[in-house]
């Protein structure tokens, strides 16, 4: 799981992490927050949906997240997705170094996907590599080695990175109508929830709601109610005492056996291993 980033107070500093996603992984809702996210996809391919429009990734790309922006991601494809963060508070860098580099100032006016030559792609991974290594081994320079790494990265965007605009608005009334079932189902995955009903509730006929509810979310609509639950299920295990067997009934599986199928198949561990694995006895 991420970690929790504020970018503010004593012993802050850039933040950089790397997860790997299962192709059908879904972010059950759109969030927000008030610090840079950089999210750089290594391997694999996924959508990235922010303020009403739809981008599709593939490995190479890049997607600045501007402050304040709601945003979520879907993943795609036959194999896992490897993505690279980096979380980034604008304040951690002096006002004077922003007006001496006014271009990469404007270059994050905005949420933007990029894209790289294969150069310029190796030049990136280079640096990201050396942050995450700095990231999981710090001692009492890593603060200002990333902060250095930052600046480096920054300017590298503007000088290799290429904006692209290729993206689908997601604003019409599907789009909305599809936002308010994933919003359902968020809401309500402790509940026995079916693609008929969810159909019905926006006046769609089942199979032509299965195929815009994909094309939409990047997921077919039984694996999208699957991934909210055991992403429920992992924050449970991780901070609750109940058993195995009450999870999953509180999660909105019918039977212990076929959560535990789930879980293994979309985690690649069992929710015993994953609890003992995260630190929780």
């Amino acid at each position: 799981m991420a970690q929790e980033y504020s970018g503010s107070g004593k012993g802050s500093r850039v933040y950089v992490e790397k997860q790997v996603r299962v192709p059908n992984f879904a972010m059950s809702y759109q969030h927000s927050h008030e610090y840079y996210e950089f999210f750089y996809l290594k391997a694999g391919s996924c959508r990235y949906m922010t303020e009403g429009r739809i981008y599709h990734l593939e490995a190479g790309n890049m997607f600045i997240v501007h402050p304040g922006d709601r945003h979520s991601t879907s993943y795609q494809g036959k194999v896992p997705c490897e993505r690279i963060v980096i979380y980034f508070k604008r304040e951690l860098i002096d006002g004077e170094w922003w007006k001496e580099h006014a271009d990469t100032d404007a270059f994050m006016g905005s949420s933007c996907k990029l894209s790289f030559s294969l150069k310029a792609k190796a030049v990136i991974e280079r640096t990201l590599r050396a942050m995450l290594s700095e990231n999981n081994m710090p001692d009492g320079y890593t603060s200002e080695i990333l902060l250095l790494f930052m600046k480096q990265f920054l300017i590298d965007l503007v000088r290799r990175g290429t904006v692209m605009n290729d993206f689908v608005r997601s604003n019409d009334s599907f789009g909305r109508d599809i936002e308010a079932v994933i919003r359902y189902i968020s809401e309500n995955y402790a509940k026995p929830i079916t693609l008929e009903e969810a159909a019905e509730s926006i006046n769609l006929a089942p199979t032509y709601f299965s195929r815009k509810f994909k094309s939409v979310t990047g997921s077919n609509f039984r694996d999208f109610v699957i991934n909210i639950r055991i992403r429920q299920a992992s924050q449970m295990l991780l901070t609750t005492d109940d058993s195995v067997t009450e999870i999953a009934q509180k999660c909105g599986f019918n039977s212990a056996n076929y959560f535990k199928d789930c879980f293994r198949r979309t985690v690649g561990l069992s929710p015993t291993q994953f609890k003992k694995q995260k630190g929780k006895v």
